[in-house]
């Protein structure tokens, strides 16, 4: 009998444990929130004019000598569950700071960004800043759950990959997670269909057990 209380015991934790997994997993699907992720891409190395010929050798972009050109390629994602708008010629957005591109002071943007959306019948602005001509700004866009944005740019002389920043109220700007490897996916996928099953098992075969024994009881 008391074998069978113990049971009962366990059985009610677990099922007290698995209420609450399933409320957060709830939570997490119908909670209603902005969020914006970014990716920077691998900078490419297009030009570099080497110090023992830089004398010598004379490359132009525009009209402006250059002597290590980059490509730099960032990606803006609406995460969230809500749609994210940014203006900053409304009153409403005047005083938050738009998604920026800041490549650094000793960096040198050439031309104006490109800029590629998904869809493509996106409404996106982008151009260099006024007052630093080393960043760039994403002054105008409105992206839905799961649209993005690609802002491209050349630039001469750049040290490092440029810091991605924003201050738009109510949708933080956060550095998009690492991809998992593919193998590492599936692994996971794995454990979470090993859990289910398991979970499965206890309600439709063990629990159904453990309630007839406890009703034997005298």
């Amino acid at each position: 009998m008391e074998t069978l209380r113990a049971v009962a015991s366990f059985a009610g934790s677990v099922i007290g444990l698995v209420s609450l997994v399933a409320a957060f997993i709830y939570y997490r699907r119908t909670r209603r929130f902005k969020a914006l992720t970014y990716e920077i891409f691998p900078t490419l190395s297009l030009v570099q004019v080497g110090s023992e010929i830089k004398d010598k050798v004379k490359v132009e972009y525009d009209g402006e000598r250059i002597d290590n050109l980059s490509g730099v390629s960032v990606e803006i994602r609406s995460s969230g569950t809500e749609p994210v708008e940014f203006n900053r010629d409304t009153d409403a957005h005047a005083l938050e700071t738009p998604v920026t591109l800041d490549f650094g002071s000793e960096a040198r943007i050439l031309g104006e960004p490109a800029v590629a959306a998904k869809p493509e019948d996106l409404t996106v602005s982008a151009r260099k800043d006024l007052e630093n001509p080393s960043r760039i700004l994403l002054d105008k866009f409105l992206l839905n759950p799961g649209q993005s944005v690609t802002v491209s740019a050349f630039a001469d002389d750049l040290r490092q990959s440029p810091r991605v920043y924003a201050n738009i109220k109510g949708a933080p700007l956060r550095e998009a997670p690492r991809r998992s490897p593919r193998w590492q996916q599936v692994g996971s996928l794995s454990m979470v269909g090993g859990v289910v099953v398991i979970i499965i098992i206890f309600f439709t075969v063990l629990l159904p057990l453990i309630q007839l024994a406890i009703s034997a009881i005298p």
